[in-house]
């Protein structure tokens, strides 16, 4: 039997039967063909996970065929796309409130959707602006990561309010991030001359697209972030680490704010990557 299954918020499975033949290279084409249009109809879009797998019920005298969904997600119907378009322009538009609560509950909503899966510049741009690797120096952004042989070197303080930075003042009191610093491997210097080679842009949104667009700066942020998680005590340390700083730009990004939709996918970006380290 070839099954299907997708991993969302509820449980879909999905049997085909392939019978039992006499000829075993004419049955494997059967099972391969199914295998290979199952595996591509399930994955059309890589939230879902879905996987195939091929089982032998040992059944001679039936043919299984079945279909079982357990719930429902919002996100199944395909006007909810078209629901959320409207919506983001009616933003944009200025139009008035449509929804009962304020904006600052409404931006520690969790969304309806499930998160777009992030690529590596993505995800390496929100690890840089958590950890002062991408620094604010006023309304200006810097590169702020650099690595000299085997050691990572932070030069200047970052005016955003991350994890390794409060107020502009270098704080790493933290289990993670203090044993990582302790090492030796990363160092977080407390210069404030800025240098113009070093700046990304006039606020986050150029920034992002600055750094994106020089994969090297993506591949230095992965590096030193594989080496704080082989640094720190435990992939539970590297989660909370993570999932503190999320909640607390949660409660203090807002609907008002010009990089609100920005920030709002830093924080998913973050929230998968958070995950998926506590699952190990």
């Amino acid at each position: 039997m070839v099954k299907t299954k997708r991993k969302t918020q509820s449980s879909a499975t999905r049997i085909i039967g392939v019978p039992e033949s006499t000829a075993v290279q004419k049955r494997e084409l059967v099972v391969s063909a199914l295998m290979s249009s199952a595996t591509n109809r399930i994955n059309p879009n890589a939230q879902y996970n879905g996987t195939a797998s091929n089982v032998v019920s040992g059944d001679i005298h039936r043919i299984y065929v079945i279909r079982r969904t357990h719930g429902g997600c919002l996100h199944y119907l395909p006007e909810v796309l078209d629901c959320q378009a409207s919506y983001e322009q009616w933003g944009r538009m200025n139009g008035h409130r449509v929804h009962v609560y304020n904006d600052e509950t409404v931006a520690k909503l969790p969304s309806l959707l499930p998160p777009a899966v992030a690529d590596v510049g993505e995800l390496a741009f929100a690890l840089a602006v958590a950890f002062g690797w991408v620094a604010k120096r006023g309304p200006q952004w810097f590169m702020n990561l650099t690595l000299n042989v085997d050691k990572f070197e932070s030069q200047m303080p970052s005016h955003w309010n991350g994890i390794a930075f409060t107020d502009g003042k270098i704080d790493v009191a933290s289990n993670a991030l203090q044993a990582f610093v302790d090492s030796g491997t990363l160092v977080y210097h407390n210069q404030v001359t800025m240098n113009d080679a070093d700046k990304l842009g006039a606020d986050l949104e150029e920034c992002q697209e600055s750094f994106t667009r020089q994969s090297q700066y993506s591949e230095l942020v992965v590096d030193c972030f594989g080496q704080l998680q082989a640094w720190a005590p435990s992939n539970v340390a590297v989660a909370e680490l993570l999932e503190n700083y999320i909640m607390d730009l949660r409660n203090r990004n807002s609907k008002k704010d010009v990089n609100f939709n920005q920030i709002v996918r830093m924080i998913e970006v973050l929230s998968e990557q958070a995950k998926m380290i506590r699952n190990g």
